[in-house]
């Protein structure tokens, strides 16, 4: 009997405790969550849904311009261009894209086709001169000597290699062989240094 009478001041006890903990729990997060808004699972704070963004602890819907699409970030704008537009001011404006050229990987500007240099607005031909190859990414001057010549302004002049030298890895220029050094224009035995 006596324990059938503990049971409910104990099950009252517990009752009491819970609710103690729950009513701290709830004004720990004591933070008012907006419309448009969902707390934080953990900590105190909330964030805007998507489609909306945080404007003075405000959750405004975003707007989106023609040619954008909505982000999930409730910061910035709430939108992004789609691929093939830039962000100019509050719009999306077409990227230009001069012949032989192209949209990159991103959709965010042009690139040119092989054999062609990038310029701000277009794409130029890449004159390549005698003994030249194209050079990756169409930078710089767009073009290499090959092996054995030498770049001069916007020529490849043949060089000679001398006696106990050998092409260079870049193969635009030459090296002495083992145990010779180099003076001048030729490769003399190695000196020995004490």
């Amino acid at each position: 009997m006596t324990i059938q009478r503990l049971g409910a001041p104990v099950t009252l006890l517990a009752f009491l405790v819970l609710s103690l903990f729950s009513t701290r729990a709830a004004m720990a997060q004591g933070v008012e969550v907006p419309v448009n808004a969902t707390a934080y699972n953990y900590g105190d704070g909330w964030s805007c849904d998507p489609g909306y963004r945080n404007v003075d602890e405000v959750c405004v819907g975003v707007v989106a311009p023609d040619n954008a699409m909505l982000t999930w970030e409730s910061y910035g704008t709430g939108w992004q261009c789609i691929r093939g537009f830039k962000e100019v001011g509050e719009a999306c404006v077409g990227i230009h894209i001069p012949e032989n050229g192209y949209l990159n990987a991103f959709g965010d500007r042009f690139d040119c086709e092989r054999g062609y240099r990038k310029t701000p607005d277009s794409c130029e031909v890449i004159n390549l001169p005698a003994n030249a190859y194209l050079s990756e990414g169409g930078y710089g001057r767009g073009w290499k000597c090959e092996r054995g010549f030498a770049q001069d302004e916007n020529r490849c002049n043949a060089f000679t290699v001398p006696a106990n030298a050998h092409i260079d890895y870049s193969g635009n220029g030459w090296d002495c062989d083992p145990f010779y050094e180099r003076d001048i224009n030729t490769c003399i035995p190695r000196r020995r240094r004490y």
